[in-house]
């Protein structure tokens, strides 16, 4: 009997217990249906916790990405900006250049031998009358001794070799300095082009850049001029690219006026560019 008792006290004991435990749970009195409720709205949240998570992390390697991108950019921006710089710098010294040299090309012909004029009175009435006979060809400043043929109506597009009318127009040129009054004078002859890069593929064959082609364009007038009769050590010959506009490259009409041959007429005793005296001006 004392064994039943003690094991009947234990027994309400642990009855006790549970029901004491499971009043604390808040369970005794939840049906089941609404455990089963609950415990599959945690596993939602719980899935939509770690889909969060898997975004939040994507989300974050995108925001890496581009700022490596943005960081990127900004060092290929200022790439760029240091080597527009350096571009205009060398615009700046082409245009200091460029004044230096007709500076320059002024007090040779003015002031190395003044005795002597800058052409003679019969040279310029040619010239003068030269460029009224072929307004479409050239522009000529006979006191300066300039002569601007265009080179639209000298060569095809993107070509070096004349037209056959551009060398009936320079034979006529020439003979002015065939003749008794003009066959003592030097003659530079300059190459000129648009700002436009060369891009077929048959035309970089031959000129590779507008430096390329000014100085091809230079040679071709030379030596038609030479074949004409004007003696090779008369002359001398250079390109200047896109790098010396007369004006904005900024509309066709522009450009047209940029792409140019010139021939400067030099005084009798005045070398021809690149000579020892000029060189020695330069330095």
């Amino acid at each position: 009997m004392l064994v039943r008792s003690t094991l009947a006290r234990r027994a309400m004991s642990l009855v006790a217990v549970a029901f004491a435990g499971a009043s604390l749970c808040g369970c005794a009195m939840v049906p089941r249906a609404e455990l089963d409720r609950c415990q599959a709205y945690t596993r939602q949240l719980y899935e939509q916790k770690n889909q969060l998570a898997a975004e939040l992390s994507r989300v974050r390697q995108q925001t890496d990405q581009l700022n490596a991108q943005i960081i990127q950019l900004r060092q290929q921006l200022n790439e760029k900006q240091t080597l527009l710089a350096r571009y205009e710098q060398r615009v700046q010294e082409f245009d200091r250049e460029r004044s230096e040299m007709e500076q320059m090309y002024r007090e040779l012909l003015a002031g190395l031998h003044p005795q002597q004029p800058r052409l003679t009175p019969e040279v310029q009435r040619e010239l003068e009358a030269f460029a009224i006979r072929h307004p479409d060809f050239v522009e000529v400043d006979p006191a300066l001794g300039i002569s601007k043929f265009k080179s639209d109506v000298l060569f095809p597009l993107g070509e070096a070799e004349l037209s056959a009318e551009a060398e009936a127009v320079l034979r006529e040129f020439a003979q002015i300095f065939l003749s008794e009054d003009g066959s003592e004078y030097n003659l530079f002859i300059v190459g000129h082009t648009d700002d436009r890069p060369i891009v077929r593929p048959e035309t970089r064959a031959k000129h590779p850049t507008n430096w390329h082609l000014s100085v091809h364009r230079a040679a071709a007038v030379q030596q038609f001029l030479e074949r004409a009769g004007i003696a090779p050590y008369r002359m001398g010959i250079a390109g200047y690219g896109e790098h010396q506009p007369i004006v904005p490259n900024d509309s066709e009409e522009n450009r047209a006026r940029n792409r140019r041959v010139e021939i400067f007429v030099l005084n009798p005793k005045t070398p021809v560019i690149g000579m020892t005296e000029l060189g020695r001006v330069h330095r």
